[in-house]
């Protein structure tokens, strides 16, 4: 009995030989070798109508799991309420769709010749080819009991939307060697104690591409850009053990690792160190300077000493790195101030807005100043506050100043409308010569496109 009507077979079970699969002919032996492979939807139907004993066993498990705990069933991913059976629907969740189980099974079985198939009321008339999908089916499926509009509208758009593994909240979803993972819990805390990338492999456990030839990864966009090339991802446990083969154990290639980033900071140390030291006796008319900084070892980066020099600042050696980032900020900071001195346009904005940008020019160095952790969004906002509880008489300075801005802007504003504008230039014999026969010289070349025509006509003049 499946889908509440009998259907009838023209043999019984044990009739049917053993293994009767359509054979291959030469040319579906070509079509299995291709990657592109199209089951009929007759076939898909009938698999589907054979897997519905345990479609059913399963929703009627879930809902009398809710009856148990005195619980409405609830649809894992949207948190909508399941009144009736007719409101949910099973989905196929997980690595595997319907479709793609189906299309596993025929590449396994090696079914190609599908006209040879027989059905009967959407059922397969091959009892063993029905038994054998039903089997393959349970050992690949993940199924959920999710509410309709999940399934006829939400999945559509978001096919990969699933439970995370890690998180346990619906996301998009990337199959990382079996396991849906959210693109956030990959390179979290959670995510590092499960998986690795090929950069933290050669990071923490001193591995590198050659070793990583025949381990398991998965592409996941890059967390840096979306643009830069997909990310290798890795089971941590597979690289553990690969590191114990080469080094003898995961903690001798840790130890391996560290002693080889402190030799390359040694190489850079001497490196600096051999720089500073050449030429010492210089010039009078050297540019550059020395400064010395107790109690730090690290020294600037490529990066800072680029854009240190893009701000106009002179060559330093042995610059710390503490000392390079602070006097970019306080480079920034005065190209700031340099720009925030320029009045905006008065002549359409109200006279509060253009109060407030006077009140703001005194007033904003004190909030930074008192508020030194504050991005500039918070400092704004406290600088706000403080308009707004300033009193009227105070505020006066600031409406006195805006409304002298203001008629200077239209004051200008009035003497460029009255400044009569330039005469253009008159044109010359050229142009009246290509206004003449530009339209001649597209007749006589329909063929050409504009540019050669405008050549021909430069070359007649």
């Amino acid at each position: 009995m499946k889908a509440n009507f009998e259907a009838i077979r023209w043999h019984h079970e044990e009739c049917d030989p053993e293994n009767h699969y359509p054979l291959q002919s030469p040319r579906q032996q070509a079509t299995k070798n291709s990657e592109s492979l199209k089951v009929p939807m007759e076939f898909r139907r009938a698999a589907r109508q054979a897997t519905l004993d345990d479609i059913f066993a399963f929703r009627d498990e879930v809902l009398e799991g809710f009856r148990s705990r005195h619980e409405d069933p609830k649809c894992p991913l949207t948190g909508l309420n399941i009144p009736t059976k007719g409101d949910g629907h099973v989905h196929h969740a997980g690595q595997f769709d319907f479709k793609t189980i189906v299309e596993i099974f025929v590449k396994e079985k090696e079914i190609y010749n599908f006209s040879q198939l027989s059905y009967v009321a959407n059922q397969f008339t091959n009892f063993v080819l029905e038994r054998d999908f039903v089997q393959h089916h349970r050992t690949k499926c993940k199924l959920m009991y999710i509410h309709k509009t999940a399934n006829l509208w939400l999945l559509k758009r978001n096919p990969t939307l699933d439970l995370c593994s890690l998180c346990n909240e619906p996301r998009c979803l990337h199959w990382i060697h079996e396991d849906g993972v959210c693109h956030d819990c990959i390179f979290s805390h959670k995510g590092r104690e499960k998986f690795l990338s090929q950069s933290s492999a050669w990071f923490q456990l001193g591995l590198r591409p050659d070793d990583l030839k025949n381990e398991k990864y998965c592409h996941v966009p890059n967390p840096k850009n979306s643009g830069f090339s997909p990310a290798k991802i890795y089971l941590r446990c597979d690289l553990e053990l690969n590191a114990s083969k080469k080094f003898g154990s995961v903690k001798k290639a840790r130890i391996h690792r560290s002693k080889m980033v402190e030799r390359t900071k040694d190489i850079r140390k001497r490196r600096y160190d051999a720089s500073k030291n050449f030429h010492m006796k210089l010039r009078k008319g050297r540019t550059a300077t020395h400064s010395t900084v107790s109690g730090e070892s690290e020294y600037a980066t490529m990066k800072q000493l680029r854009y240190l020099s893009k701000l106009g600042q002179k060559e330093i050696v042995e610059l710390s790195k503490k000392r390079a980032s602070e006097m970019i900020c306080d480079k920034v900071k005065v190209r700031f101030k340099k720009r925030a001195t320029k009045p905006p346009c008065f002549s359409d904005a109200s006279l509060g807005d253009c109060a407030l940008y006077y009140f703001f020019l005194e007033h904003r160095p004190n909030v930074r100043s008192e508020n030194p952790n504050l991005f500039e969004p918070g400092i704004d906002v406290l600088t706000k506050k403080k308009w707004d509880h300033t009193t009227e008489k105070n505020k006066e300075i600031f409406f006195t100043a805006a409304k002298k801005e203001r008629r200077r802007q239209r004051r200008r504003h009035r003497k460029k409308c009255l400044e009569v504008p330039k005469p253009k230039k008159a044109k010359n014999g050229y142009v009246f010569f290509f206004e003449d026969n530009i339209s001649h010289f597209r007749k006589r070349n329909p063929d050409k496109i504009h540019r050669e025509i405008v050549k021909l006509v430069g070359l007649t003049w």
